[in-house]
């Protein structure tokens, strides 16, 4: 004969789990829109007959996770090089009139060259004609020196990005490691930190997108981050980015070790990110075009 008391268990079980499905189900729609929010579902065992509900896990893959964060480091990169590129731009695009520098040396070599084709007398014609070089050469001197003072304010402003961005990974970093000591907390007891998970992956995608990453998470639950092979969080120890500045007077990027109470220059280990876009327009795309304008000036001069 059938237990009673047994049946009436199921029933219960089985009750109970549809209603946690559904609770499941409604929060998911109600967090359709949350930035970060993985979809959760409700996992059905069954033990001995007896239906057991387990807590609500995430549907999320890891390793989805990671190419999307090398994918946007990378994006990032190359987004920050376009804007960077194009704030230049106008003094360097010969293919609008007038815009670039081309057209101003023409006329500066046309005109001295119609000047060298006049009687070199004090004649109205070669005094009007000199006139004419000078004010070529005027305007070409000023282009040269508006490009070169825009360049160095370009320069300029990669480098205070630069130490913005910083202190955003260190803010990022220090409540990455705040979570980890949280989520290892509360899965100490197998329950779930599926709202702290989601809030720190929220955390990574925005750290990825100033920096390159690698991340690896431990049996309690807590991720590590690296820039590099250099450690920005350890568990609940988050190591700080530390500027200093170069024989340029632009910033060096160190990163701290609380560990071991060292500073190391990671400044060429970044290799993706908004860092290193602004590292890439201040150290070699400005300072080349920089140095080229200064050669410039140096043959005209000659």
């Amino acid at each position: 004969m059938v237990n009673i008391y047994d049946t009436l268990n199921k029933a219960a079980a089985g009750l109970a789990s549809s209603q946690a499905g559904l609770s499941v189900t409604g929060n998911n729609i109600n967090n359709v829109d949350t930035e970060g929010y993985s979809r959760q579902r409700v996992e059905i065992k069954n033990d001995n007959g007896l239906i057991i509900t387990e807590d609500p896990k995430r549907v999320y893959s890891d390793v989805i996770a990671k190419n999307l964060r090398n994918e946007k480091s990378g994006y990032e990169l190359y987004n920050t090089l376009e804007n960077g590129l194009k704030s230049i731009d106008v003094y360097f695009n010969e293919l609008e009139m007038g815009a670039g520098l081309g057209d101003s040396f023409k006329e500066y070599f046309n005109a001295l060259s119609d000047l060298a084709n006049t009687t070199p007398d004090n004649t109205a014609e070669s005094l009007s004609k000199k006139e004419v070089v000078v004010e070529k050469a005027t305007v070409l001197s000023n282009k040269i020196n508006d490009a070169a003072k825009s360049i160095e304010r370009q320069r300029n402003d990669s480098n205070e990005k630069i130490k913005d961005y910083t202190e955003e990974v260190n803010d990022i970093a220090n409540e990455i490691a705040s979570i980890n000591k949280k989520i290892a907390s509360v899965e100490y007891d197998d329950k779930k930190a599926n709202e702290l998970r989601d809030r720190r992956d929220v955390l990574l995608d925005q750290l990825s997108e100033l920096v390159d990453i690698t991340t690896y998470e431990d049996d309690n639950g807590m991720v590590s981050v690296y820039v590099g092979n250099n450690p920005l969080v350890e568990g609940s120890v988050s190591n700080q980015l530390i500027l200093k500045e170069n024989s340029e007077n632009y910033y060096d990027i160190f990163i701290g070790n609380k560990k071991y109470g060292e500073n190391i220059n990671i400044t060429n280990s970044i290799k993706a990110g908004k860092i290193k876009g602004e590292l890439e327009l201040r150290d070699n795309y400005y300072k080349e075009y920089a140095d080229r304008l200064n050669n410039l000036k140096e043959a005209l001069i000659f």
